[in-house]
């Protein structure tokens, strides 16, 4: 136990000295082998915060200072920098929404009810001016049954035809090949024996 002390004191001061250098991947790092050493430590939970507030990880440094705040509610360094977070979150917000403040009102998107609608398209009738569908409607292949099957000669998937039969010794490429394959099985059966 006396070992890990000394292990966490000096992981503590080695992310301290890294936050005075402005290496806040390298005090994260150290902080997070400190909280291995000793889960909810207020040190190390307190500089991972800052750490985490200096690479702007809003939600992570709330969750560690918040943490040490509801540890001990009157820890001043805490609670400094947690409000330094939550104005350097809320300044961001501006800076974004004056950034791009109202872009997304002003563009319609597909949905919305102030588009243009463009008057190139044709307006199609109302349902009730359609005309009803034929009686003898029932499927898209009844006709078919009856041997009056449906042609169109503008489809190319009617026209196209079957491939002729292979011719004696040919190999019909869509059928498996299985004289080759029982050889190659019997190869490699050899090979193991």
């Amino acid at each position: 136990e006396g070992q890990d002390r000394g292990r966490l004191a000096v992981q503590l001061n080695l992310a301290a000295c890294a936050l005075k250098l402005a290496d806040a991947n390298g005090a994260l790092e150290h902080c997070n082998t400190a909280l291995r050493i000793d889960p909810g430590n207020a040190k190390a939970l307190f500089r991972r915060g800052c750490a985490e507030n200096a690479l702007d990880r809003w939600d992570e440094a709330k969750l560690d200072l918040r943490a040490v705040l509801a540890g001990d509610p009157k820890n001043l360094p805490a609670r400094k920098e947690l409000q330094s977070l939550l104005n350097k979150e809320k300044a961001h917000k501006q800076k974004l929404k004056g950034t791009y403040g109202g872009f997304f009102q002003k563009i319609g998107g597909f949905a919305s009810s102030n588009r243009d609608t463009p008057s190139s398209f044709p307006k199609s009738p109302p349902l009730e001016d359609m005309p009803p569908p034929p009686e003898d409607f029932s499927s898209p292949d009844a006709n078919a049954t009856s041997g009056e099957g449906i042609t169109d000669s503008s489809n190319p998937v009617q026209d196209v035809q079957p491939p002729p039969p292979p011719g004696p010794g040919e190999v019909d490429p869509s059928k498996p090949n299985i004289a080759n394959d029982s050889e190659e099985v019997l190869t490699e059966a050899e090979t193991r024996g």
